[in-house]
C-alpha cells in the first residue's frame, strides 16, 4: 500500500446558482496554467482542518467563509509516485469580488454548474465534487 504524503482541502464556494473557479499560473509539476481548480491548498503540519480551509480560501480568494460542510474525500496523485488526500467542502458567499494572488492563479470566475463540464480542471474529480456540494446544497 502506498503512504499518503499529506493532506489538501478544497473549496467548492456557491454564489447563487454559480460556483467559484481559480486558473491556475504555470508552475509546472501537475498544475498548468490553462486549468481551473477549486480555491484551497496544503494543510501545514498540526494545523486544524477548520483553520486551514478558511486560511486557504482566504489566502487565495480574499473571501472569508464560517459556515461550511464536508462534502467527500478523495485521495489523488501528485507527482509521479506520491498521493494525498483530498477534503472537498461546501461553502457559500455573498461576496463576488475576489482578490487572486497573481503568483498562484491567473483569473477567476463564477461558473454556472451548468457550464461546469466545459472547463479543464486540474483535478480529474473536480466536476463530481461540484456536483456532490451541489446536491448537499438542495438537500438531496
Amino acid at each position: 500500500m502506498e503512504k499518503l504524503d499529506g493532506i489538501f482541502q478544497k473549496a467548492v464556494i456557491f454564489n447563487g446558482d454559480k460556483v467559484l473557479i481559480l486558473k491556475q499560473s504555470s508552475r509546472g509539476g501537475m498544475i498548468k496554467g490553462d486549468q481551473w481548480d477549486l480555491p484551497g491548498g496544503k494543510l501545514k503540519k498540526g494545523e486544524l482542518l477548520q483553520k486551514a480551509i478558511r486560511r486557504e480560501v482566504r489566502e487565495e480568494t480574499g473571501l472569508e467563509i464560517n459556515d461550511f460542510i464536508l462534502v467527500t474525500g478523495s485521495i489523488e496523485r501528485f507527482k509521479p509516485k506520491g498521493k494525498r488526500l483530498g477534503l472537498i467542502y461546501f461553502a457559500e458567499s455573498k461576496k463576488t469580488q475576489i482578490r487572486i494572488d497573481p503568483m498562484e492563479h491567473s483569473d477567476f470566475q463564477w461558473l454556472d454548474v451548468k457550464k461546469i463540464n466545459g472547463k479543464k480542471f486540474a483535478f480529474k474529480n473536480t466536476v463530481q465534487w461540484i456536483e456532490a456540494a451541489k446536491d448537499i446544497r438542495s438537500g438531496r
